[in-house]
């Protein structure tokens, strides 16, 4: 997960909900074993998995907006919405110069 996104949606919706923050430092973690996918290793994921985060906050704020605050940007991060629903995703290729598809 992009943590400058994170930290981007909270700043926003911090001056959307008139919290003060004086600090916001979002640290994020994931597994990503570089041997995924080769010979011994085909069931561990070639993808980040196990995501957490972290955000501490500075703000004079009291704990219940701060609550709100969190609460609030778990609603609306798109990017954490994206992680955390199922997604379908699809995809295709097209070679250039030619209508087929590959």
């Amino acid at each position: 997960m992009q943590s400058s996104c994170l930290t981007h949606i909270f700043l926003i919706q911090a001056a959307d909900l008139r919290i003060p923050l004086d600090a916001v430092e979002v640290e994020v973690q994931a597994d990503q074993d570089p041997r995924a996918g080769q010979p011994g290793f085909e069931h561990v994921p070639i993808y980040p998995h196990h995501i957490s985060c972290t955000v501490h906050i500075t703000s004079p704020a009291d704990k219940e907006r701060i609550r709100e605050l969190h609460e609030t940007v778990e609603r609306k991060c798109p990017i954490c919405n994206l992680l955390i629903n199922p997604q379908s995703i699809t995809g295709r290729v097209v070679l250039t110069g030619s209508p087929q598809e590959l």
